[in-house]
């Protein structure tokens, strides 16, 4: 933070209002318009101008939310600087939910789940099928595969081999669970490639005091296009994550609604993408330790007998 406060005092913005700390960035308000994201230089410039380009693309008529907006990305003594729109609301994170009665949990969690499946009416001339947003590898290690399916496989196997022996110490028939994930990926068939957000999440968005979406933010690590369904399983099972939210049991409650509003055929593939996910994320944090919480949650949903037998498997 030093080193921030000292690029502030360079710019001469030495009074900016502190709003926030994301995984990447700490945010800054500039006015009531703006706001200032300082980045690592490791996040790179060419990343962030592809975001602001991306973002400009968003043709954003048929959904009821805002999407972000960057005006400048420049860098600064080993630091980037850059401004974006104001997005208003209330960004819903653990300690607000925390607060929730289970009322209000409900309430919010069913306006959730309708933006969530809003992402899928965003349209983009900047992304083709396939092609990642991000080029920074962590997920999706090329720039472009040649289909969904050929993503998805590309990178189950990365992952899998990356972290092979964990995965087979701790998943029952870790072998035959990756192999038939494999073929399952084989088979999908779905009709509309749509825009996936990829990190559809509670700290993602903001709401008003009636928990209505405002917004949807940091597009990003996951964003490409593909099968709407891999975002409706990744925001379902990021709503409560780790389980810390006590007076509501968001995921469950959530469930049926989705099963609802989905084919059979795309309920199947809501339990593998779930999988999927468990298989290249499961070292994203590059701990490489077999104990790290997120790679706990990963192998509880590869060792979940109920995900299994949904997805096929």
């Amino acid at each position: 933070m030093d080193k921030v406060t000292q690029l502030l005092k360079q710019i001469g913005k030495p009074n900016l209002k502190y709003l926030g700390k994301g995984m990447q960035s700490i945010v800054f308000e500039i006015d009531a318009q703006k706001v200032l994201k300082v980045y690592g230089e490791d996040i790179g410039v060419k990343n962030l101008l592809r975001l602001k380009t991306f973002y400009e693309s968003l043709d954003t008529i048929n959904i009821s939310f805002e999407t972000p907006l960057i005006s400048e990305v420049k860098i600064l003594n080993g630091l980037i600087l850059v401004t974006e729109k104001r997005l208003l609301g209330t960004c819903p994170e653990k300690n607000f939910l925390q607060k929730m009665s289970q009322d209000e949990l409900k309430d919010y969690s069913i306006k959730y789940l309708n933006a969530l499946f809003e992402i899928k009416n965003i349209d983009t001339n900047f992304l083709q099928t396939a092609e990642p947003l991000d080029l920074s590898g962590q997920f999706f290690e090329c720039k472009k595969y040649d289909n969904w399916i050929d993503l998805l496989t590309s990178n189950v196997e990365r992952k899998y081999h990356e972290s092979e022996s964990n995965f087979i110490a701790q998943i029952n028939n870790a072998n035959q669970v990756y192999e038939k994930i494999k073929v399952r990926i084989s088979q999908i068939q779905f009709n509309d490639q749509k825009l996936i957000h990829g990190d559809f999440c509670p700290a993602n968005t903001m709401v008003d005091n009636k928990f209505t979406t405002l917004a949807v933010l940091d597009f990003g690590i996951l964003t490409t296009v593909g099968d709407p369904i891999f975002d409706i399983a990744l925001g379902w099972v990021f709503v409560d994550m780790y389980g810390e939210i006590l007076t509501l049991d968001i995921k469950t409650y959530l469930e049926p609604m989705i099963l609802e509003r989905i084919t059979l055929q795309e309920k199947e593939r809501l339990y593998l993408y779930v999988l999927v996910y468990s298989f290249i994320s499961a070292n994203m944090y590059a701990t490489n330790d077999p104990n790290d919480g997120h790679f706990q949650w990963c192998i509880q949903n590869l060792n979940n007998l109920d995900v299994l037998e949904k997805a096929g498997i």
